[in-house]
């Protein structure tokens, strides 16, 4: 890709400008000079992740001359012996958007390097994390140089700095941190994440790291939002009950869309911010409340241990309902009440069983049987305690 460097002017501290491609803005850019010498980049522009970094740098190799760059002094970096003999520069890009973190460092001409921030489980050791981090860095023409651990605020997270073996694109990168931070949570990996470990990934809002790799299963759904109407109502407990009839429980999250491939399998895809939609029909805390009460007020028994949580990611805030698996001696978990000319009528009951990707009504025939196992159980009990 052929891009221009543009200065747009100077300060005391630093030279600031753009980089374009034909008529497109991609990037910001300032340098600080004397002694660092350090020019950093941001990505102003969704089309900049299709660039190439080498295109970047040969950008402004060539532009160096025209921004009278100045040289940093050698005697503070001994390791670069060619310090002198090249007028370089150091060049950071950062790359801090959809809850993923990565810095492209380029310094005095070396081959570009990358810095992964990385958050991790304390579940997964640190030898089959770096293990995995091999396979995945060289799958992405990178080979692993470093990893460090420290603390975020939520998390914890590696630092891991990997050098370029062939030239990246933005969107590579992302697609490495993508993988790299499943890598780090999934105790089975390379199989598929579990509930619990998806589950920890959401709380920590690292909802878009998921999105292109997880997919509606049996315990997994999205919804692009919820209404509170008696249809919605009636639905939205029949979607809880359904994980709560399952054999693994069930996450259910709210705010995001999945998109069909030509298999029929959903996946998910994008976030829709409940927070930034303007047809969430309650403010965000609240509506989580509202869909508590549909819970407790249209599922029995109330799933053990439910939890409808509000979770903020870098777009926005999203619900996501946890179901844990149920035990058996309580199934089923019946939903009451069903939608009829815009009211609910609680004459009525279902009991919604989920299937890989979706829920099915249960026949009569089914009813029954789940009803008499359970007045079974509960005749062994009582017999167990008369006993």
């Amino acid at each position: 890709m052929n891009l221009e460097v543009q200065e747009d002017g100077r300060n005391k501290s630093h030279t600031y400008g753009t980089i374009w491609a034909g008529e497109a803005e991609l990037f910001a850019f300032r340098n600080f000079g004397y002694p660092d010498n350090e020019l950093e980049i941001g990505m102003i522009s969704p089309e900049a992740m299709q660039v190439h970094f080498g295109d970047i740098i040969s950008a402004f190799t060539k532009k160096i001359p025209d921004l009278n760059l100045t040289v940093g002094d050698p005697v503070e970096w001994p390791e670069f012996s060619t310090w002198r003999e090249s007028p370089t520069m150091s060049l950071t890009l950062g790359f801090n958007e959809e809850d993923i973190w990565f810095t492209f460092d380029c310094i005095n001409g070396q081959p570009p390097t990358v810095t992964f921030s990385i958050p991790f489980a304390q579940a997964v050791p640190e030898s089959e994390v770096r293990q995995r981090s091999e396979r995945i860095l060289l799958r992405h023409g990178m080979k692993l140089l470093s990893m460090e651990e420290y603390d975020e605020y939520k998390f914890h997270t590696w630092s891991i700095q990997a050098a370029c073996i062939k030239d990246q694109r933005l969107s590579d990168a992302k697609d490495c941190a993508q993988l790299l931070t499943i890598a780090a949570h999934s105790i089975v990996w390379p199989d598929e994440l579990s509930r619990a470990e998806t589950l920890r990934l959401i709380r920590l809002g690292q909802v878009e790291t998921l999105l292109g790799w997880l997919t509606e299963n049996e315990w997994f759904d999205a919804k692009e939002s919820v209404v509170l109407d008696a249809r919605g109502t009636v639905e939205f407990a029949k979607d809880l009950a359904q994980f709560a009839n399952g054999s693994a429980g069930g996450l259910l999250l709210i705010g995001a869309k999945t998109s069909k491939d030509e298999g029929g399998v959903e996946t998910l895809s994008k976030l829709c911010p409940l927070d930034k939609n303007p047809k969430s029909p309650q403010p965000v805390a609240r509506l989580a409340q509202s869909l508590r009460d549909i819970a407790t007020s249209h599922i029995y028994p109330l799933p053990e241990g439910l939890q409808i949580e509000v979770v903020d990611t870098s777009k926005g805030q999203v619900i996501c309902a946890h179901i844990p698996k149920q035990a058996k001696n309580v199934k089923p978990f019946i939903v009451t009440g069903e939608a009829v000319f815009g009211k609910i009528k609680n004459t009525f009951f279902s009991i919604p069983v989920r299937t890989h990707d979706g829920n099915a009504p249960v026949s009569s025939r089914e009813i029954y049987a789940l009803l008499a196992g359970r007045m079974i159980r509960l005749q062994d009990r009582d017999a167990g305690k008369e006993g």
